[in-house]
């Protein structure tokens, strides 16, 4: 965050974000990076009504924010939870944090106005849907989706054309795509387009993967890897705090067991549930041999 930046988050704190977006500093340093399709007043507009969208982001560090939409002005993207998505996040300090998720749709946005590719097509593959795919030599990608129920969402692949006419593809299954989700520290939230837009989250997924092979401009590249869904750590960390507590409670209990076992037979009173397993492990043991030590742990020998 450059001077000018730090100047816009550092408002006085009786000014709220909304004030801070509406202000004219802010749209005068929007205005430096916006492409001119799009105007500052805009921009502003469509970043307010996210606020009203998620009054949760008005709880975020003015710093945070502030980058994320510079991040979108510099794009040519708007916050208007259809291409872009800002979402609030907690720190390990317990404060909220704004994070940028760039939505499939914005992504194909990019491509196509960047001119790096001809055509994109990226699409989730139904259960009822026709679906075939090969790779190698003679490979092949044919999708016919179903018309009314397409049935249980099994994958998801990418399509691109590029300028000299090369065809490329390619395709995640399930497992791979919410293993992705599971690292997202947006993907547990109720909010977060994981929840909301599954279907679009699956195929930037997957576009994003295979993006990595195609010839894309630095510019391109940048704008794409530039998109905030880092790995969850601060989830991560408490999945790891949670497993630690679980494994000693598992010790305690297993210690607990442990001591049980150990304890000694004639302990059990004779209407003990488990003196029917005790009588049976003793008389197929060794001792089953010698009555009189059967008899003195309280139990008959003849007794089945």
């Amino acid at each position: 965050m450059n001077t000018d930046q730090k100047a816009v988050a550092k408002t006085t704190p009786k000014n709220s974000i909304r004030d801070l977006l509406q202000g004219d500093e802010f749209k005068r340093q929007v205005s430096k990076v916006l492409p001119r399709t799009i105007t500052p007043e805009r921009f502003a507009r469509v970043a307010l009504t996210a606020t009203f969208r998620n009054p949760r982001l008005l709880e975020c560090s003015r710093e945070s924010l502030l980058q994320c939409l510079m991040d979108l002005s510099s794009m040519g993207l708007e916050p208007d939870g259809r291409r872009a998505h800002l979402i609030p996040f907690k720190d390990k300090n317990g404060v909220y944090q704004c994070s940028l998720i760039i939505d499939y749709k914005g992504i194909a946005e990019l491509v196509r106005r960047h001119g790096d590719v001809a055509h994109i097509h990226c699409d989730v593959v139904g259960a009822n849907d026709e679906f075939q795919c090969r790779f190698g030599t003679g490979g092949k990608l044919e999708h016919t989706p179903a018309i009314n129920d397409r049935g249980r969402i099994y994958c998801a692949y990418s399509y691109v054309r590029l300028k000299d006419g090369a065809e490329e593809y390619d395709v995640m299954n399930l497992e791979d795509i919410e293993r992705i989700r599971s690292r997202s520290r947006s993907g547990h939230d109720e909010k977060a387009p994981w929840t909301t837009d599954w279907n679009e989250m699956a195929k930037k997924t997957v576009f994003r993967r295979h993006s990595k092979t195609l010839p894309l401009s630095p510019e391109l590249r940048d704008a794409i890897e530039r998109d905030d869904e880092l790995p969850a750590t601060e989830h991560l960390r408490t999945t790891r705090k949670n497993l630690r507590h679980r494994y000693r409670l598992l010790l305690r209990r297993a210690s607990a067991k442990r001591r049980l076992r150990m304890s000694r037979p004639h302990r059990l009173q004779p209407r003990h549930r488990s003196l029917r397993l005790w009588q049976t492990r003793w008389q197929t043991s060794w001792r089953a041999r010698d009555p009189r030590l059967l008899n003195s742990w309280g139990f008959c020998a003849t007794s089945a």
